[in-house]
């Protein structure tokens, strides 16, 4: 709320102000934090920056909601300071926008003074950078935003796949900080770039960041398919041990898997699953544990990763049971 649609006059800048008229004070006086019907109370300091004496006179806002005392003029000796009190009183929750007319020595200059309505205001990272990704996999990621402006925001994050946020909603006080999950499960092995956009309710976009990742295929790779662990005795452990590899430059998540059902489990994997990183490998242990005397175990277990690649390893055992030797063929007990 100002002057009726009057044209401003020109405000200058405190460097240029005291430059032009020896008069120091601050850009503008503004009130922030404020509500109907309350009286806010501000002070305007003026200093002589001269080395001679100032008068000094001003004319009261033209508006009613910025009130100040009788307009008496001032006599202001160098290097002197003078305070001067305004009073805001506001009538309806609007910006309110006014000017005080100042004149001394060398002429007029003006202040603005104004009310401003709180503002909101949410400090996001520009951008968010997920690099390669394994396809058909969930890579997460977190980042932090703050609000720094004087509202509460209601907020709600709206993202296109295969990129998820969580939460998507809430609300976020004045000088609060959220940390927010963003998730990324490429389908395949493609480049992906969207932005997250952050709407205030019943104001729409606050702000946005921008979020990319590029999808892989891991491939991981066997040092041998088939292992023979020969013949163990019945219910004997024997330990094998492969080098389950990752040809990539993206993490693979592997699991084992017996692709026979059948069968008697003798065959037990260590680890039956994991995540093997970038052009890393997993040491894998086989234990055999044979369970039936004369019995020729051979089953194949898979180890898939979630985009697909799969590798086969195929074990084999015979289960013997113990053997008896005797010292001698026969006996003779005559005397």
């Amino acid at each position: 709320m100002g002057r009726g649609g009057s044209q401003p006059p020109e405000f200058l800048s405190r460097d240029e102000r005291t430059s032009i008229f020896g008069i120091e004070t601050v850009d503008c006086l503004e009130w922030r934090k404020w509500d109907v019907g309350g009286e806010y109370v501000r002070h305007l300091v003026l200093k002589n920056t001269t080395t001679r004496t100032q008068k000094i006179g001003y004319k009261l806002p033209s508006t009613m909601y910025f009130t100040m005392d009788y307009p008496a003029p001032v006599k202001l000796c160098a290097g002197m300071s003078f305070s001067i009190q305004v009073t805001f009183r506001p009538v309806k929750r609007e910006k309110y926008d006014d000017f005080i007319e100042f004149s001394c020595n060398a002429g007029r200059f003006y202040i603005p003074v104004r009310a401003v309505l709180p503002y909101a205001d949410l400090q996001v990272p520009s951008s968010l950078d997920f690099g390669y990704c394994p396809a058909k996999e969930t890579t997460t990621k977190t980042f932090n935003f703050t609000n720094t402006g004087e509202l509460d925001v209601n907020y709600a994050w709206l993202l296109d796949s295969p990129f998820q946020l969580t939460p998507s909603t809430g609300c976020i006080k004045p000088g609060e900080t959220h940390s927010i999950t963003a998730r990324f499960e490429p389908v395949d092995a493609s480049v992906f770039v969207a932005t997250a956009v952050c709407e205030m309710q019943g104001e729409g976009e606050i702000a946005s960041v921008k979020i990319s990742g590029i999808g892989k295929y891991p491939y991981i790779s066997v040092e041998e398919s088939k292992i023979d662990f020969g013949n163990v005795l019945v219910g004997k452990i024997v330990e094998k041990t492969f080098k389950l590899s990752n040809q990539s430059m993206v993490p693979a998540t592997f699991e084992a898997t017996r692709t026979e059902l059948e069968h008697d489990r003798v065959f037990t994997f260590r680890p039956s699953q994991g995540t093997i990183p970038p052009n890393g490998y997993e040491a894998v242990t086989i234990s055999y544990v044979p369970v039936a005397t004369g019995t020729l175990t051979c089953e194949s277990f898979a180890i898939s990763t979630p985009a697909g690649n799969t590798k086969t390893i195929t074990c084999q055992g015979y289960a013997e049971g113990p053997g008896v030797v005797l010292s001698s063929s026969s006996m003779n007990f005559q005397t």
